[in-house]
């Protein structure tokens, strides 16, 4: 039997341009897990359904997911809704070939079952894709049953399951540091900044963030030599700036300095610059 293959589609058009670190790490995981990821980085194609059409033809696929980070712009005097163009981007796709779309993101894990609905994808991943996502593809390509798989949601006699998400434990995911599947520096030229998650999850209760929702209530800790690694592996692609993507970068204080000393024992605290989220409490003195 061949290898499972899946198209990764970025449609994030927003500008400045902000590299899909989400994909980055689920195509690692996915490869981790002799699964083909093929991706398309729709932000620099002045061809969408060109480029796809190229990449679907050229693949014998088992699934196509497409990444949603945001619904809309945020901004309440553009008001720009983002949810038209996937939907556009799913409709193509289902009238021109019989591969399932799946859908997934933050922005998708916000309100998924009304994201799947409005979109009409075949399936939804809700929380994490890593571990999950691979789950469903060995499913559909060996013709096996997927209503099991954690944060799985799928159309059963025209109304949406969903299961409940599960999170992955990130300490074993030494995979995820490689990020080698998109171009980070063009991204880094383009946009400014580099991306880097030292942690998952969020366990405040702040009324204005839906990342609990989009990234679970319970705070999941990366190795500081994972975290280490990949900071050295995108310092090697030429990006010097990073902003750490953690909802509170000092939640919990002492991982926060377990990462900083094992950056500074590294020897590379110096080539870069960063920038983080923070909780006003704690710091050090």
């Amino acid at each position: 039997m061949s290898e499972p293959r899946v198209l990764l589609i970025n449609n994030n058009s927003l500008k400045p341009p902000v590299a899909p670190v989400g994909l980055d790490y689920l195509a690692s995981d996915l490869k981790h897990r002799d699964i083909k990821p093929v991706i398309a980085d729709l932000i620099w194609s002045n061809d969408s359904l060109g480029e796809l059409k190229k990449r679907i033809d050229k693949e014998d696929l088992d699934l196509i997911s497409l990444t949603i980070r945001n619904l809309d712009d945020s901004s309440g005097e553009s008001k720009e809704f983002f949810l038209n163009s996937y939907r556009e981007i799913i409709s193509w796709i289902q009238n021109n070939y019989s591969v399932p779309v799946v859908l997934g993101g933050c922005g998708f894990s916000i309100m998924p079952e009304e994201v799947l609905k409005y979109c009409g994808a075949s399936f939804g991943i809700w929380g994490e894709g890593e571990n999950f996502l691979s789950q469903l593809i060995y499913a559909l390509h060996e013709g096996r049953s997927y209503y099991h798989i954690p944060g799985l949601l799928y159309w059963w006699k025209g109304e949406v399951v969903s299961n409940p998400p599960e999170y992955c434990c990130l300490t074993e995911m030494e995979h995820l540091a490689e990020r080698n599947h998109i171009d980070n520096y063009l991204y880094f030229i383009k946009g400014g900044q580099g991306n880097i998650e030292t942690k998952r999850g969020c366990n405040q209760a702040c009324l204005y963030c839906a990342d609990p929702l989009s990234r679970g209530q319970e705070v999941r800790l990366r190795s500081p030599d994972h975290v280490v690694k990949e900071l050295f592996n995108l310092l090697e692609q030429g990006v010097n700036c990073f902003h750490f993507c953690d909802s509170e970068f000092n939640l919990p204080l002492d991982h926060a300095e377990e990462i900083c000393r094992a950056i500074i024992k590294s020897g590379i605290n110096k080539k870069f610059s960063w920038y983080a989220y923070c909780s006003p409490w704690p710091f050090t003195p």
